[in-house]
């Protein structure tokens, strides 16, 4: 995406163009080709034409241009596919009991999608390395998170944390999601969260996965411009955890997330 930046981002902006159009080229034609055709259809007057060759011919310039656009597009579609899911397993989770099949139809199916999406992310990243929103914009770039986010590997998590914290760095505005990964790698290895991403559901209650140094939860959180955790936690799941609630329930919580571990090897 940035190979054109400078290019063509005036024309678009003027446009209104958000999203490449996804008419279908001619198969084999080149960009000179339609280039070419163009010409011959202006000479022609055939305007009516001309407008409908204008998307396949920027459509190619793109693809020939760009290496990345192929990329940004699939993980945009891979976006919709791990967030719309999730939508029905949230949606599910208020439905059906724990032990209902249903439920677990719905979480096999989430699987399956988070298992190919991080098939494709490991390539992805082997070959392109992490790739920001200057790469391939913004929701590309978010989707490229959300699938190592959501993976169970847990060596691509903890590889990609040096390469989302370079990420970072150029762009603190990202940081909530370097939070996310430390909080997720750390869990998915047993370990304590450090900035209280990562809640278990159990019985409608969030329950936090373990916490280091708890009194100064807030403090790391405010540096990643994340809210602070028990408002934030009763404001999305109408609960009533407090830091004192907290510690009080460390033990039911350690339980919690034990047999969340125990699932999660199962």
């Amino acid at each position: 995406m940035k190979i054109l930046k400078t290019m063509i981002c005036a024309a678009v902006l003027v446009a209104g163009l958000t999203t490449v159009s996804c008419n279908k080229k001619a198969p084999g034609k080149s960009f000179q080709e339609q280039v070419e055709n163009s010409y011959r259809l202006i000479e022609e007057k055939d305007y009516d034409g001309i407008r409908q060759s204008l998307s396949s011919l920027y459509e190619t310039y793109i693809a020939e241009n760009d290496p990345l656009d192929s990329i940004s597009r699939e993980l945009r579609i891979l976006r919709k596919q791990d967030q719309g899911i999730r939508l029905i397993y949230m949606d599910a989770t208020s439905r059906y009991s724990r032990d209902d099949s249903r439920l677990a139809a719905v979480r096999s199916v989430m699987d399956s999608i988070d298992r190919e999406n991080e098939k494709r992310a490991i390539l992805i990243i082997q070959k392109y390395g992490w790739l920001t929103r200057e790469d391939v914009g913004e929701d590309a770039a978010e989707a490229l998170f959300l699938i190592v986010q959501h993976c169970a590997d847990t060596k691509l998590q903890q590889d990609c944390l040096p390469k989302l914290k370079a990420a970072v760095e150029k762009d603190p505005s990202i940081a909530w999601q370097y939070a996310f990964l430390v909080d997720r790698t750390a869990m998915n290895l047993g370990k304590e969260q450090t900035y209280g991403t990562q809640k278990i559901i159990v019985d409608g209650i969030p329950y936090p996965a373990p916490i280091k140094d708890v009194d100064q939860l807030d403090a790391r959180r405010a540096e990643m411009g994340l809210d602070a955790i028990w408002e934030e936690l009763n404001d999305e799941y109408g609960s009533d955890w407090s830091l004192t609630k907290y510690k009080e329930n460390i033990e039911r919580i350690n339980e919690v997330y034990r047999n969340y571990l125990q699932k999660r090897i199962n």
